[in-house]
């Protein structure tokens, strides 16, 4: 009988030796899972500030743009509405 008793206290030894290994690898595992969300959230929000530049300039671009139209249509307006009066339109 306490050959029995002692031969389940070193496989029980055994598979908690095992268990512990097992928990050391899921916790080394868990590690590198959260480096890895970090480094994904932290290149997440360098490509969000990345969109959002973009974006500025595109809206300064499309704003200049616009301005640089309003002034050519301004110009042709008064051109158009500028009149040449010659002394042989009096007539």
């Amino acid at each position: 009988m306490l050959s029995t008793l002692q031969t389940q206290l070193h496989e029980t030894r055994q598979s908690l030796a095992s268990h512990a290994d097992k928990v050391r690898t899921l916790e080394s595992l868990l590690a590198e899972h959260d480096a890895l969300k970090r480094e994904v959230a932290g290149m997440r929000e360098a490509m969000e500030e990345s969109r959002r530049l973009v974006e500025a300039l595109r809206h300064e671009r499309e704003a200049g743009s616009s301005k640089s139209l309003d002034a050519e249509d301004s110009d042709m307006d008064d051109n158009k509405s500028i009149m040449t009066i010659t002394p042989d339109d009096l007539d």
